[in-house]
C-alpha cells in the first residue's frame, strides 16, 4: 500500500514539473533514471581500489551523466586495477541480482542483493561530495526502502536492467575509441595507461557485459 501511494504521488509530482517545464523534467528523470547504475559503476571502483591497496575519498556527478571518484593508490596493483573495475560493476552485479533472485529462492538469497545496493547507497552517500551525488545516492537508498516494501518482486527485471545498461555502455566506448582513439578520455584510456589501446580494453568489457546480459536473458527465460 505504502509503495503504491508513494508511486502515484511520484507520478503526480512528475506531471506538475512536466507541465512547469518538461525539458528540465525530462533531464531530471533521465538523471534519476540512469543515476543507480552510475553509482554501481563508480562503486566498483572503490571496491577495487580497497581490496587492492588503496582508498577512495571523493564522488562528483556532472548533470551529463558522468562521474569521476577519486581513490589515493597505495600499491601497484590498485593503482592497475581500480580503473578497470567500473565498467565491469554494473553487468557482473545485475547478473548476480538476477541468478540470486530467480535460482536462489529465499528470503536469505532474495535480501542479499538488495543489501548490496543498500551498501552501494550508503557508502556513496558518504563519499559524495556535490549535490547529485548526494541527491543519487539518496534516490537509490529510496529504491531500496521500494524494493523492500514490494517483496523482492522488481529484483530480476532490476538485474536484467543492469546488464542491458552496461552492454549499451561497454559498446558505445568501443565504437566512440575506435573513432577518437586515446584523444576521448575514459576509463579505458586510464586502465590502457598508454600501454594497451582504450579500444581493446573496452571490446573486453563489452564482452563480459554481452556474456552477462545473455546469461541474465536464459535464466529468466528458463522460469518463464
Amino acid at each position: 500500500m505504502g509503495a503504491t501511494l508513494g508511486i502515484g504521488i511520484a507520478i503526480l509530482l512528475w506531471s506538475a514539473a512536466a507541465a512547469l517545464s518538461l525539458p528540465q523534467t525530462v533531464a531530471a528523470t533521465h538523471f534519476l533514471a540512469r543515476s543507480p547504475v552510475t553509482l554501481v559503476h563508480e562503486f566498483s571502483h572503490v571496491v577495487a581500489a580497497t581490496l587492492t591497496g588503496g582508498f577512495s575519498w571523493s564522488l562528483r556527478l556532472s548533470g551529463a551523466g558522468g562521474a569521476r571518484v577519486r581513490s589515493v593508490h597505495l600499491t601497484l596493483a590498485s593503482h592497475l586495477v581500480t580503473p578497470l573495475a567500473g565498467y565491469l560493476g554494473p553487468p557482473l552485479v545485475g547478473a548476480m541480482v538476477v541468478v540470486l533472485d530467480v535460482k536462489m529462492n529465499g528470503a536469505m538469497w532474495d535480501s542479499a542483493p538488495v543489501l548490496l545496493f543498500g551498501i552501494v547507497g550508503v557508502s556513496c552517500l558518504l563519499l559524495s561530495r556535490d549535490w547529485r551525488a548526494l541527491l543519487a545516492s539518496a534516490w537509490l537508498l529510496a529504491l531500496v526502502g521500494v524494493l523492500m516494501q514490494t517483496g523482492w518482486t522488481l529484483l530480476a527485471p532490476i538485474g536484467l536492467a543492469l546488464c542491458l545498461v552496461g552492454t549499451v555502455d561497454t559498446i558505445r566506448l568501443v565504437i566512440l575509441h575506435s573513432r577518437f582513439g586515446s584523444d576521448m578520455p575514459s576509463d579505458a584510456v586510464d586502465a590502457g595507461r598508454g600501454v594497451v589501446p582504450p579500444v581493446a580494453i573496452a571490446v573486453l568489457w563489452a564482452t563480459v557485459a554481452i556474456a552477462c546480459t545473455v546469461a541474465a536473458v536464459l535464466v529468466i527465460a528458463r522460469v518463464l
